[in-house]
């Protein structure tokens, strides 16, 4: 998420349909805004202004509903999959659900509504519990529901952002032991339910995952490699000759080459430009591109998120910057 729409400034800017006839709205009002877009219903009495809602990304629309409908004192369940990841304050790629996910432990059956998906599953000891006042699963049954039953697009940049957030940064250097062991403890626990729907798929996103990724678009790339029997590393160093370091999102092992991922936000979202402009940022961009090539034999190659949006696409970027087969492929 961006730090201009942060939980804390979300969580601000959703009113409930008391609040609104508290300042002296009427209900033909309110009605009359929801259907000219001026208010969205995000909840059931839950409402946001328009114009910050078309704003939001997909993951901060998520996390705005599930804080309306948690503010509901009779809610029954935990939130889960990219509900729960959203409070945990996950990146999220393209989240598919835009109703929040609640889970009913134990339940018989799971009745869902116009804005909650409600579905039952097992829940092991320590698996749920309070986040900040509110009830969603652990951040470690969380990444694990993700990689069993989400995409793995949206999985393995989840599960690498959730390891930056538990184990700090790990810019060009592998997992650290502590990493390892908890993607150890991960797979355990995957392995543990043999028959449970999606464990090969959770299986592999473990597999992939890489404390030091720095964004969901970096992830993408590398699982898009993957998929295609690529090894890659992450976040790789090129030396200056005034011993400064230059990291390169990618780099395909064996090749000799490094990519750097890019999305449209890194040129066009202020806060990610840090109060430059646009053509401050691709200027900036060309000149560490420039310096690096200079410095190594190492091919450098740009991916854009329209590169990697599908296997489809992934593929014709590939043939377009005639990168060959992988010299040994992964699987």
């Amino acid at each position: 998420m961006t730090p201009a729409h942060d939980s804390a400034s979300i969580a601000a800017a959703v009113r409930s349909r008391d609040e609104l006839l508290q300042c002296d709205w009427t209900a033909r009002q309110i009605a009359r805004a929801v259907e000219d877009g001026a208010l969205v219903r995000i909840a059931s009495a839950k409402y946001i202004d328009g114009e910050a809602w078309r704003g939001f990304w997909p993951d901060q629309k998520l996390l705005a509903r599930v804080i309306a409908i948690s503010a509901n004192r009779e809610l029954r369940g935990y939130f889960w999959r990219e509900s729960a990841a959203a409070l945990h304050g996950l990146r999220l790629y393209s989240p598919p659900h835009d109703r929040a996910q609640l889970l009913l432990p134990g339940a018989g059956t799971a009745r869902s509504s116009t804005f909650i998906a409600r579905s039952v599953d097992q829940v092991a000891e320590g698996e749920v519990g309070l986040l900040r006042g509110t009830p969603a699963t652990s951040l470690a049954r969380t990444v694990l529901d993700l990689a069993r039953l989400s995409p793995p697009e949206l999985a393995l940049g989840a599960l690498d952002h959730a390891l930056h957030l538990r184990f700090g940064r790990h810019r060009g250097v592998p997992n650290s032991p502590g990493v390892v062991e908890w993607l150890d403890r991960l797979r355990a626990e995957v392995l543990s339910v043999p028959h449970r729907r999606g464990v090969r798929r959770a299986l592999r996103v473990i597999e992939l995952a890489d404390a030091g990724a720095e964004s969901v678009l970096e992830s993408l790339g590398r699982l898009r490699f993957a998929q295609l029997g690529y090894r890659v590393s992450t976040q790789s160093p090129v030396l200056h000759h005034d011993g400064r370091l230059s990291y390169f999102d990618l780099e395909l092992d064996g090749l000799d080459i490094l990519c750097e991922i890019d999305g449209r936000s890194k040129y066009l979202d202020e806060d990610l430009r840090k109060g430059r402009s646009a053509e401050e940022v691709v200027i900036a961009e060309k000149r560490r591109e420039d310096r690096a090539r200079g410095i190594t034999p190492k091919r450098v190659i740009r991916l854009m998120h329209e590169d990697l949006r599908t296997p489809g696409t992934f593929r014709a970027a590939v043939r377009h910057f005639k990168i060959p087969p992988p010299p040994e492929p992964f699987r």
